[in-house]
């Protein structure tokens, strides 16, 4: 349903998108993680049809990016979207449902908390409320393509929630969903695959569990004095076989009480720092 192959965008004589090449299929959400300025945002609009690239090719549900038949297919959330100040929630709503062909979608708006402030003005929204309606305008038709920028952006916990079982069910219904997003337990819990960028470019990908499972965890143990050799009474390590280095650890301690050990595993955030410091190409 998308698909990008070797996409290369430059702003300002500095190439924010370089040489990107990533496909999302039907029923799959697939997150865009990464610092700040890595790019995910660039790759968005370029997705979205917003922005040219200068090199490679992009498909939407088959179609070239910003073509008629690309925008009907695709609902895009971005990070500072654009809403029609002076109109209420129900007429905003009922605006772009007309442009898209489609009637309002009361469950829709149920489900994202709209209902009760339908009759309000765009711009006596809260940053919460603006979210779910740009969220709203962006499902509403029921894109088969769904480019998402930091979608629980001022988002309470209930509302996030909310959008993850919001996306669960459109991943169900055979939706392709690209949502780049600092949320990293978001990604971890809700993505079936995560693209980790930086500098514009893809440094790794894969299943959030496979790529946490390829990196060691920390392991740290304090006990009632110091042992022999070692600076201080705690001693941290990393292992990727956490048994095998408990095990060396407490044989370590002798008959030296140990107050403490915990085992503190990798996250998606251990991954995205990880991928930074190898060198690539």
């Amino acid at each position: 349903m998308i698909a990008a192959a070797q996409v290369c965008r430059s702003r300002g004589g500095h190439r924010v998108v370089d040489d990107v090449s990533f496909s999302v299929a039907a029923g799959e959400i697939v997150g865009l993680i990464g610092l700040n300025g890595a790019g995910k945002t660039s790759l968005i609009d370029c997705l979205a049809g917003l922005a040219a690239p200068d090199e490679g090719q992009i498909r939407v549900a088959g179609h070239a990016p910003g073509s008629r038949a690309a925008r009907a297919a695709t609902g895009t959330l971005l990070q500072q979207p654009g809403l029609p100040a002076r109109l209420r929630v129900a007429e905003t709503m009922a605006l772009f449902a007309g442009l898209q062909g489609r009637p309002v979608c009361p469950k829709l708006a149920a489900a994202l908390g709209l209902a009760a402030i339908a009759d309000q003005r765009v711009d006596r929204l809260s940053g919460g409320q603006r979210q779910r309606l740009a969220l709203a305008l962006a499902l509403q038709h029921d894109p088969a393509v769904i480019l998402l920028d930091e979608p629980a952006t001022a988002l309470d916990p209930g509302m996030r929630r909310d959008l993850a079982a919001l996306l669960a069910d459109r991943r169900a219904a055979g939706a392709a969903i690209l949502m780049a997003t600092h949320d990293l337990a978001e990604a971890a819990s809700l993505c079936d695959r995560v693209l980790v960028m930086a500098g514009g470019r893809l440094l790794t990908g894969g299943r959030p569990a496979d790529l946490i499972a390829g990196l060691p965890s920390k392991i740290r143990m304090v006990t009632a004095q110091a042992l022999p050799g070692a600076e201080s009474a705690s001693i941290e390590i990393t292992a990727q076989d956490v048994a095998a280095a408990v095990r060396q650890l407490l044989a370590q301690a002798g008959d030296v009480p140990v107050l403490e050990l915990s085992v503190t595993s990798a996250s998606l955030a251990d991954v995205v720092l990880a991928a930074q410091e190898q060198p690539h190409g």
